[in-house]
């Protein structure tokens, strides 16, 4: 069994039952001790230099979610006010205000497509310019 696809196809007892003539050597048990030993001993653990911010960590995280809590409370206490009474007159001001929208976006869509259309022009003449044309 020296192959790894004869150790990948046999399942646990057929492993074991072949594992039955291999000698171990000579203090394994006792090298693999002291390497796990030698291992837990360089181990470091991170030390913490002011603990005083551990400690009021979890204050000021209840502080900050009570405060949060607080805001959006203050800020939907209520029904929203109706501003309109007559749905046409309120359909009229959403008309407008998308119509603006349209424009706006109208006008940077314009100034988006001058500006690719002038840089895509300066490669062009670059070239030309290297050429002597």
């Amino acid at each position: 069994m020296k192959r790894i696809e004869d150790i990948i196809d046999k399942d646990y007892e057929e492993l074991v039952e072949a594992s039955r003539g291999v000698d171990v050597p000579e203090g394994l048990e006792e090298r693999l001790s002291a390497a796990i030993a030698a291992h837990e001993a360089t181990r470091v653990e991170p030390k913490i230099k002011d603990r005083r911010l551990i400690r009021w960590l979890p204050y000021s995280a209840a502080a900050a979610a009570a405060v949060a809590a607080l805001v959006i409370g203050l800020n939907f206490s209520g029904r929203p006010k109706d501003t309109f009474d007559d749905p046409y007159l309120a359909y009229a001001q959403v008309q407008e205000a998308l119509q603006t929208i349209s424009d706006k976006m109208s006008t940077e869509v314009g100034y988006a497509t001058q500006e690719t259309r002038e840089m895509s022009l300066k490669p062009a003449r670059i070239i030309n310019k290297i050429q002597g044309k």
